[in-house]
This record gives C-alpha cells, sequence and structure tokens, in this order.
C-alpha cells in the first residue's frame, strides 16, 4: 500500500455483517448490493463454506472439506471460522485486492472474526460491524412463521441474541422493522459511508421524567411508536460513522457547561416531527450550543449554518386531524416547576422516515455548571 495518497486510504474500510436468526440480514445484504451496482467503490467478498451448493447464497463459493483444508494449509484464507459442523473462510487474496483498489468491503462473518479483523485491520483501516437486526417481538414473530424450532427453541435463540449484541462507536445498527427497500438503503449508505446523522439535546432531571411519561402516554393514544426526549440541537449531517463520532465529540468539548431547557407553551402543527412540542425559550445557552455544532458541522458558506433555530421538546410525532392534535395537546397540562438541565448529547442516526429504526449512536455526558471537564 506505499505510495499511496491520504485520501485514497480514507476511502477504504472493512465491514463485518452480522445480525441474529430472523432480523433480514441476507435480505437487505442482498437489496443493499443491488442499489450498489453501479458503484465501484463498494465489494461484497464471498466466503468459502463447506456446504453443499445447492443451499448457498450467491454471496457464497461452496468447496469441499479436502479443498478448504489445503486452503487453510497454504494460508489461503484471511478468516476463518467453524459453526455448527462447517468451516467458513474469507479468501485473502479477495480481500487484498480489494483494499489495495481502495474499496469498501463487505464480508460476512462469525462475531467471533470481529476481535480478530480489529487487530489485524484496525490500525489501518475504518473496520465497521454493520449488525442487521429487530427487535425482539419481531425476531419471534419472524422465527415462529418459520416453523423450524419449537417455541422453546426460538425463546432460547433470542435469550442468545440479547447476549451476544455488539456494543460500540464501530457498530453501525440497522434496525429492519421498516420496508426493505427503507432497510436497503440504511445498509447502502453506510457501505457509501453517507449515513444521516442528528444531534440531540437529552434532558435530565423531574421535567425529563415528565417529557418522557407524556411521549409514552400521546404515542400509545396515537397508535405511534414512542421515542427519547430530546431536542434537536442543529441540522443533520451525512458522514461515515467514525468521522461522525469524532464530530459529535468536538461539538460536545466546545459547548458551555450547564446548559438548561425553558418550557414555554405546547404548540401542534401539520409536519409530521412537530405534531405536538413544547417550544423553548431561545436562550443565549441554547443559541451558543447550535452556534457551536453548527461551526464544527459545516464548513463557511454552507446554508446549514443559517437556518432558523426552534428548540423545542417533541412529545407526539405523525399525521394527525386537526381536532385530534388540539385535544391532544389540551391534555399535556403543564410541566414541573423547576430548571430542566440538558444532562447529555446523543449522535443518533437518522437515516430513512421510520424513526422507530432511528438507532443512538453514542451518548456523551454534559458537563454541569461549576464541574470542570
Amino acid at each position: 500500500f506505499r505510495g499511496r495518497g491520504a485520501d485514497w486510504l480514507s476511502t477504504m474500510a472493512i465491514y463485518l455483517s452480522l445480525g441474529p436468526s430472523g432480523a433480514g440480514k441476507d435480505t437487505l445484504l442482498l437489496a443493499g448490493r443491488a442499489l450498489l451496482e453501479e458503484s465501484s467503490a463498494v465489494v461484497f467478498l464471498p466466503r468459502h463454506l463447506t456446504r453443499d451448493a445447492a443451499s448457498i447464497t450467491d454471496l457464497e463459493v461452496s468447496v469441499t472439506p479436502d479443498e478448504f483444508a489445503a486452503g487453510i494449509t497454504a494460508e489461503a484464507y484471511a478468516l476463518h471460522w467453524e459453526a455448527h459442523g462447517t468451516q467458513y473462510g474469507v479468501p485473502s487474496a479477495d480481500l487484498t485486492a480489494a483494499l489495495r483498489e481502495g474499496r469498501r468491503c463487505v464480508l460476512n462473518v462469525s462475531r467471533t472474526q470481529v476481535p480478530v479483523v480489529l487487530e489485524k485491520f484496525g490500525d489501518r483501516f475504518e473496520v465497521y460491524v454493520l449488525h442487521i437486526t429487530a427487535s425482539l417481538a419481531t425476531l419471534r414473530t419472524r422465527l415462529l412463521a418459520r416453523g423450524r424450532e419449537s417455541p422453546a427453541d426460538v425463546e432460547k435463540r433470542l435469550a442468545r441474541a440479547v447476549q451476544d449484541v455488539p456494543r460500540g462507536s464501530h457498530v453501525i445498527t440497522v434496525l429492519n422493522e421498516a420496508t426493505v427497500e427503507e432497510g436497503a438503503t440504511r445498509v447502502a449508505r453506510a457501505l457509501q459511508g453517507t449515513l444521516k446523522y442528528s444531534l440531540w439535546l437529552l434532558p435530565a432531571g423531574p421535567v425529563a421524567a415528565w417529557v418522557r411519561m407524556l411521549i409514552a402516554g400521546l404515542a400509545a393514544e396515537a397508535k405511534m411508536a414512542p421515542f427519547p426526549a430530546h431536542v434537536t440541537l442543529c441540522p443533520s449531517f451525512e458522514a461515515t460513522q467514525r468521522d461522525a463520532v469524532a464530530k459529535a465529540r468536538a461539538v460536545v468539548e466546545g459547548l458551555p457547561p450547564g446548559i438548561h431547557l425553558e418550557l414555554e407553551s405546547v404548540v401542534d402543527s401539520t409536519a409530521y416531527f412537530r405534531a405536538i412540542v413544547v417550544a423553548l425559550k431561545v436562550s443565549k445557552a441554547l443559541v451558543a450550543a447550535t452556534e457551536t455544532a453548527r461551526g464544527v458541522l459545516f464548513p463557511e458558506g454552507d446554508l446549514r449554518r443559517q437556518t432558523a433555530f426552534e428548540p423545542h421538546l417533541s412529545l407526539l410525532y405523525g399525521n394527525h386531524e386537526a381536532t385530534d392534535r388540539a385535544a391532544l395537546a389540551a391534555a399535556v397540562g403543564r410541566w414541573p416547576n423547576g430548571p430542566c438541565p440538558v444532562g447529555a448529547v446523543a449522535l443518533v442516526c437518522t437515516t430513512g422516515n421510520t424513526y422507530a429504526c432511528w438507532p443512538i449512536v453514542e451518548t456523551f455526558p454534559l458537563t454541569a455548571a461549576g464541574e470542570e471537564r
């Protein structure tokens, strides 16, 4: 890899595709690959396995046990593992060639290979775990519908899935709870390094507890999914996840300590993500916070530096009749007295319209007034 520039190096990445049974991992990977057919930047590397050719996907190559053993002896596999009596391997030649070309490589591997890849390649390339998953309720429904296992075995599999959830800023979580098209788009954008991210201020204290209770109640009443209590700090941005985390950290380091939210009034609107909100006072601290974030995230001349800042705590999302919104807003009542401190900033992947599929990537605690960083 000598002689290559830093820009070329920054294009390379390794994605390790993982996910529990019932998550629809292969479905989204294949659909995501179809969306990237015209892109030469991303390559899905086939894996070798000792399974009959009639029971593999087109991202796999069937080999005999003797052929696989010969490959091990010849050190032909960059990664290899065994699971449930089947041997798996990722050919070294394929991976090396793709990385030399500066491509973003997708590997379908066992979770046992994650630390191996991080140790082998983590100091030279971006390494991500592309974790395609779903809620336990969805996984349970899909596994039972397959009819391959008893209900008791399904519960055991779900228990293992909960224990094996990968964690860390290198994990890109794709929640397969929406349409295949939306899930495939998330996968494709993750592999291109163009996922959309947002920064949320997370309230703390009694007011935050009141807001969380209201969000849950209104969501149940309107038959919508709930969401975390938050204030969107600034416009969203696109980045690789590594860069998104680094930028979020830089924003947090520049924020003033002791940010508080001052609640002013309950407002309803026709905007999907602002059906019912609590409008906030545009305080000097909030203005300073959003200006800090925009200065870190957006270059000079970017119009997102100048967009209007209307801070609010969302209570309900969705499209609702005006009479329904008015009735729900009237039922909100008054909030608890006292200040509402901001306890943390969350980096959230907000790609796609299905907000129930927006995972929190990382949470950064904020310094309280009078504390040292």
